[in-house]
């Protein structure tokens, strides 16, 4: 058996047991076998597993992967307002091109150690950034119209 760099067995079965998902495995061919078309499964339940386990438990992580980035993209949009928050009380400005540059750099950089084309990532990471901007604006601005509100009204 294989192991990862966290000392995890690489086995696909074992992600299933660790996913608790080892005693219902014909339930997740079923559903694996709607979104692959040449997949096609026979009476014989034993004889799915073999054949197409490892595809199955493939997609079973993929789409836990999924939802924890998922997650941790709105906690990372959550952190982006209230930085919008920071820099709307400090005035200081959404936009700062040099340092998002850097951070490309970095992101970069770090995509390479990983394996990862730094392209890609630095396209993810640009949209990300842009999209954590737009948060930050939005954020200033109820903060600009909830002071203009208080200035007219007191």
């Amino acid at each position: 058996m294989r192991f990862n760099s966290r000392g995890e067995p690489t086995d696909r079965r074992y992600a299933l047991v660790k996913l608790g998902l080892s005693n219902q495995p014909t339930q997740y061919l079923e559903a694996v076998s709607q979104v692959i078309p040449n997949m096609k499964l026979g009476k014989d339940k034993r004889a799915n597993e073999l054949a197409y386990m490892p595809i199955a438990a493939n997609y079973i992580l993929l789409d836990r992967n999924t939802r924890e980035f998922l997650t941790l993209l709105a906690e990372r949009m959550e952190c982006c307002k209230a930085i919008g928050r920071i820099k709307y009380e400090t005035r200081s400005p959404i936009f700062v091109p040099e340092r998002e540059a850097e951070i490309l750099k970095i992101k970069a950089a770090k995509a390479k150690q990983m394996n990862l084309p730094p392209e890609m990532i630095v396209e993810t990471f640009t949209l990300i950034m842009a999209e954590s901007r737009r948060l930050q604006q939005l954020e200033w601005d109820r903060l600009d119209a909830i002071s203009a509100r208080n200035a007219r009204s007191g």
